[in-house]
C-alpha cells in the first residue's frame, strides 16, 4: 500500500523536474535618440539575442516620435485673400544603409514607414495691407504665426522569422554580440496656398525612442541535481 502512496509524488516531482523550465520569456532594450534640431542621424547599438535561434518566438520593434517648440509665419503678399493649409514638424527615416539588420515582416515588407510628426491646420488671411515682400510679418490680418506644440506618432511591426538570425548570436545566428539600427530624423514642411504667401520657419525639436522585443521560450534543461536528490528520496522512502 506504501508503494501506491509513494508513486504519485515520484511522478509529480519528475514533471516538476522536467518542465519548470519551459516557460516563455521576454527580453526588451528602449533606447533613446535627440532631442536635437533636425536634420540628425542616430545610431542606436541593441544588444543581440544570445540564445538559440530556435528559442526565438518573435522580434518585434516599436518606435515613437516627439517634436516640440518651433513657429511658423505666413504673410499674404498679394492683393487678395490667400487661404490654404499647412503642416510641420520631422519625419523619422530609417537608415538602410546604415541599419545593420534586415527589418522585414511577413510579407517580405518593411516594418519601418516613413513617421510623420507635424502641426497642421488652415489658414484665411486678407489682402496685403502695406508691408513689403520677404519681411515674413506675422501681424494680421495679412499675417499669422503658428507655434508649434508638442505632439507624438508611433509604430511597430513584427519581424518575420526568416530573418530571425541576424539579431541572434547563439547557435544558429549570424549576429555579432550587438548590432546598429540607424535612423534620419529630418525637418517637415508644407505650406500651400492659392497664391501670394510667403513664409518663414523657424524648426521644431525632434526625440524619440526605438524598443526592441525578443520573445523565446528557452529549450528544457537537465533536471538540476536537487531534482535528481527528491527523486532519489521518494525511491528510498517507497522501499520502506
Amino acid at each position: 500500500m506504501k508503494i501506491l502512496t509513494h508513486a504519485p509524488v515520484l511522478a509529480l516531482l519528475s514533471i516538476a523536474c522536467l518542465t519548470g523550465h519551459a516557460k516563455a520569456q521576454q527580453l526588451s532594450q528602449t533606447l533613446y535618440f535627440g532631442p536635437s534640431i533636425p536634420q540628425f542621424t542616430s545610431t542606436l547599438t541593441f544588444d543581440s539575442f544570445t540564445g538559440n535561434l530556435d528559442d526565438l518566438t518573435s522580434v518585434e520593434i516599436y518606435w515613437e516620435t516627439e517634436i516640440y517648440g518651433g513657429q511658423l509665419v505666413i504673410d499674404n503678399d498679394s492683393t487678395s485673400t490667400a487661404t490654404g493649409s499647412y503642416e510641420f514638424g520631422s519625419v523619422i527615416v530609417l537608415n538602410n544603409s546604415g541599419t545593420e539588420v534586415r527589418t522585414i515582416d511577413e510579407s517580405f515588407q518593411s516594418i519601418f514607414s516613413d513617421t510623420q510628426v507635424i502641426n497642421e491646420g488652415t489658414f484665411a488671411l486678407a489682402p496685403n495691407e502695406g508691408d513689403s515682400s520677404y519681411d515674413y510679418s506675422a501681424d494680421g490680418p495679412d499675417g499669422i504665426s503658428i507655434t508649434g506644440e508638442s505632439k507624438t506618432n508611433s509604430g511597430g511591426g513584427t519581424v518575420s522569422s526568416f530573418v530571425y538570425e541576424d539579431y541572434v548570436s547563439g547557435i544558429g545566428g549570424t549576429a555579432d554580440s550587438t548590432f546598429d539600427l540607424v535612423f534620419d530624423t529630418q525637418q517637415y514642411l508644407n505650406v500651400s496656398s492659392n497664391g501670394g504667401t510667403e513664409y518663414a520657419i523657424t524648426p521644431v525639436y525632434s526625440l524619440g525612442s526605438v524598443t526592441l522585443v525578443y520573445n523565446y521560450v528557452p529549450e528544457p534543461v537537465a533536471p538540476t541535481m536537487a531534482c535528481l536528490s527528491l527523486a532519489l528520496l521518494a525511491l528510498r522512502r517507497r522501499r520502506f
